[in-house]
């Protein structure tokens, strides 16, 4: 019950920040910093991490404490997405784009931090980060061994402790 009610959460907050995030549309005043071919690739590659987030959030089956620092990661990181894009308007602009004649906004959430967008898109993308690393299946995790990151880290960090005190012993 729990886990389907925080999949499903989780997949509206998702849909959330794509459309939010997302504005391939070509706004008047909009010049290209790079290649449209690029901008393209870009674009297209952008839904990627999306479908690896959507399926590996189909498919879990258990929650743990730090799904719920996740879905608080991306929660927030959705927030400030929503209200940056908000407070932009039609100043905001598709990556490789930029405007012809912008000013610097300084109303809104820009008036508390540089750059809210951003800010958001890192938060909600180490939320997923933290979802991705508990859940995904091991073709997709980057771990050939299927120990996980923790096992890894704490073999090193005693592998470490041991030869720092078998050096002070020798000294």
């Amino acid at each position: 019950m729990w886990v389907i009610l925080f999949i499903l959460v989780q997949f509206i907050i998702l849909g959330v920040f794509v459309v939010f995030i997302s504005d391939f549309r070509k706004k008047t005043g909009m010049v290209p910093l790079v290649n449209e071919k690029i901008t393209k690739l870009l674009k297209f590659s952008y839904f990627g991490p999306l479908i690896i987030c959507g399926y590996t959030l189909a498919i879990m089956d258990y929650l743990t404490y730090f799904d719920f620092l996740a879905l608080s990661l991306t929660v927030l990181g959705t927030i400030v997405v929503v209200k940056s894009k908000l407070d932009l308007g039609i100043c905001h602009t598709w990556a490789g784009y930029c405007k012809k004649s912008s000013e610097l906004e300084v109303r809104g959430i820009y008036a508390y931090m540089p750059h809210p967008l951003y800010t958001g898109i890192h938060l909600f993308s180490v939320g997923e980060l933290v979802t991705l690393t508990l859940h995904a299946p091991w073709y997709l995790n980057f771990d050939c061994n299927n120990n996980g990151i923790v096992h890894d880290f704490l073999s090193f960090y005693h592998c470490f402790k041991r030869n720092r005190l078998l050096n002070k012993k020798l000294r």
